[in-house]
């Protein structure tokens, strides 16, 4: 993945957004998100990458992603696809910033270096995620259908850093592990 880290200096503006929803959410998911986005479109005219975590035929996330596009300027939106994990990390590492409901689009975009919020319930994995790696973990989450502010979009964008020990933390423990599973085979 190295190939794909952004450099430490960010962009001074926001250009081109990633978001991330689930292939199940309905029309009214579809038009709640698109007045979140907006404000950054207005502010920003950036770009909104649509970007699924899941692609294929039964649970691909562009479905509800043609849904959110319908309540977008067609300037400012984007659907992308994928067929390969790098071909999806060739896309986000594009981006300035990601906004996502998809655990793995979080935490790739950390490992890239994007400054990102996890949309979360109370008890998500995305929240978890985020409370472990100790970067922001009070601002990179926004509570399920609930408001997203541009203040909070800016904060993140303005404060965010790589959390690079963490995300080293976590790949040793991962790979002690898994020495561990195919040591005793």
């Amino acid at each position: 993945y190295e190939k794909f880290v952004k450099p430490a200096k960010q962009a001074s503006d926001i250009a081109n957004i990633s978001f991330s929803g689930k292939f199940w959410w309905g029309e009214g998911r579809a038009e709640f998100y698109a007045k979140q986005l907006m404000p950054l479109i207005d502010k920003y005219n950036c770009m909104i990458h649509l970007l699924p975590g899941h692609v294929g035929n039964e649970r691909n996330d562009n479905r509800f992603h043609e849904r959110l596009k319908k309540y977008l300027p067609a300037a400012n939106c984007q659907i992308n696809s994928w067929k390969n994990p790098e071909e999806f990390l060739a896309i986000l590492r594009h981006m300035d910033f990601h906004i996502g409901n998809r655990l793995h689009s979080i935490i790739l975009a950390d490992i890239l270096g994007i400054a990102n919020i996890g949309i979360v319930n109370s008890e998500s994995k995305i929240k978890h995620y985020i409370d472990k790696s100790e970067m922001l973990p009070t601002a990179r989450v926004v509570n399920f259908m609930e408001p997203l502010s541009i203040e909070q979009i800016e904060t993140v964008f303005k404060n965010y850093k790589r959390p690079e020990e963490f995300i080293c933390q976590e790949s040793k423990t991962a790979k002690e592990c898994l020495e561990k599973v195919f040591a005793n085979r």
